[in-house]
């Protein structure tokens, strides 16, 4: 689902979480920034608190809001260029027992690659 009214962009995006472990893990927060170009786009957070099964996955909804200029331009900076754009997530998984994992993860989508 997705809401733009300029300058804000609102999405639910959809999103697969894998626990390796033996036992479940109870999910009470996640909250992630995501960086396109080097620009601050948008947060995303977990809408609701949720259990990961053991040696399990589960699909969760993380509702991101973010600025849709900055988004839209580091887009067409990179498909007008045909370069590549650069992307981070960076961000804070908190279990129910209070333990915080942060982490980033960086890509780059490239419109020259054909998928």
């Amino acid at each position: 689902m997705a809401d733009v009214r300029l300058p804000a962009i609102r999405l639910d995006v959809d999103v697969e979480l894998r626990n390796p472990n033996p036992v479940d893990v109870a999910v009470a927060s996640l909250d992630v920034d995501l960086e396109i170009g080097g620009e601050r786009a948008g947060r995303a957070r977990l809408s609701a608190p949720v259990t990961l099964p053991a040696r399990g996955t589960s699909r969760i909804t993380v509702e991101a809001a973010g600025d849709a200029s900055v988004a839209l331009a580091g887009v067409a900076r990179a498909l007008g260029g045909a370069r590549p754009l650069d992307y981070a997530l960076r961000g804070t998984l908190v279990l129910a027992d209070g333990s915080a994992f942060p982490f980033v993860r960086r890509g780059r989508f490239d419109p020259a690659v054909r998928r």
